[in-house]
């Protein structure tokens, strides 16, 4: 299966939109709550982070995977 099929699954479309709503859910934590704990405010903008990184997953040579 390719990246492109995967990204066209149902239940692909159903993570992502899990994955957007809980950084979403970090971003409205940490703005409200920013400066009151510096190490969860780290810990919150890695959170943000990874999914960004799991949202627009990419491969530079999706053939030399398969």
């Amino acid at each position: 299966m390719t990246l492109s099929e995967w990204k066209s699954l149902p239940i692909t479309g159903e993570l992502m939109g899990e994955w957007k709503r809980r950084q979403e859910s970090a971003k409205e934590y940490l703005a409200k709550h920013a400066g009151l704990e510096p190490l969860q405010d780290r810990w919150y903008t890695g959170v943000i982070a990874a999914y960004e990184d799991m949202l627009d997953i990419e491969l530079d040579d999706e053939e030399a995977h398969n």
